[in-house]
């Protein structure tokens, strides 16, 4: 039975699960590596959670084990993976960085908290604490510590929520003004 491609590729069944040349080209061969079974048994540790590490392991090819691509080499007077060279100092590490600046920090919650829910009522206290966060953060201070950037956003945004607190002082003023006014003329 011919595909219709001049002959090049030849169908094999001769009907359903029989095969022409009466091998199935999908079975696998007896004694083969290909027939170890994946989930075979493996040796366990005693509490039953894994293989136990350097026990040999079963495979049907009867080639015995590959040593572990993970295994240290066996050179003598070496030390083990992980442990630091003997001599002198080692270069490259980082140096910690300061803790930093709790002032800065609460100054831009406030700052942000003026902007966005309290109509600008925060923003006189964080202005406070970022000037109080950029005095902690400057090079002339006594200990060095970090958020810098922190404390001026801190004051940015509690300048501009200063805003609105502002448009609400001038509008109360106006207010108390206009009502002092009609009642002194009355």
């Amino acid at each position: 039975m011919s595909s219709g491609y001049g002959g090049g590729f030849q169908e094999h069944r001769d009907g359903p699960g029989r095969w022409a040349d009466g091998q199935d080209p999908y079975a696998v061969e007896q004694g083969s590596s290909a027939s170890a079974d994946p989930y075979a048994a493996r040796p366990q540790e005693a509490d039953g959670f894994g293989p136990v590490f350097g026990a040999p392991q079963s495979g049907a090819s009867g080639h015995g084990t590959a040593p572990s691509p993970y295994a240290a080499p066996a050179q003598a007077g070496s030390a083990p993976y992980g442990a630091p060279p003997s001599g002198g100092p080692q270069y490259g590490g980082f140096a910690p960085v300061p803790p930093s600046s709790g002032a800065a920090t609460a100054g831009l919650v406030l700052g942000v908290l003026a902007l966005t829910m309290c109509a600008g009522l925060t923003a006189p206290f964080g202005i406070w604490f970022s000037a109080k966060g950029m005095k902690e953060t400057g090079p002339e201070a006594a200990t060095a510590r970090s958020g810098r950037g922190l404390a001026i956003a801190g004051l940015v945004t509690s300048l501009i929520g200063l805003i609105p607190l502002l448009f609400i002082l001038a509008y109360v003023a106006v207010i108390i003004i206009a009502a002092i006014a009609t009642a002194a003329g009355a």
